[in-house]
């Protein structure tokens, strides 16, 4: 799941984001996907999910665009 593209490109808090990565996993699951043949990865919990989420926070809050 993409959840960190969810947090970073929209104007969502983390909370929202986690809800929103739920939501979408029932969905991708009620469309027919075998539970025991599918593994959903969500990006900010999937790895290191303090470390990564911290990472998209400061990334969030930085800009790349000259002033």
């Amino acid at each position: 799941m993409t959840d960190d593209e969810k947090f970073l490109f929209k104007n969502l808090t983390m909370e929202e984001v986690r809800h929103y990565t739920k939501e979408n996993i029932k969905d991708i699951i009620a469309c027919g996907f075998a539970i025991d043949k599918t593994y959903i990865l969500s990006n900010l919990q999937g790895m290191n999910p303090a470390l990564y989420t911290n990472i998209a926070k400061i990334a969030k809050s930085i800009t790349t665009s000259p002033t």
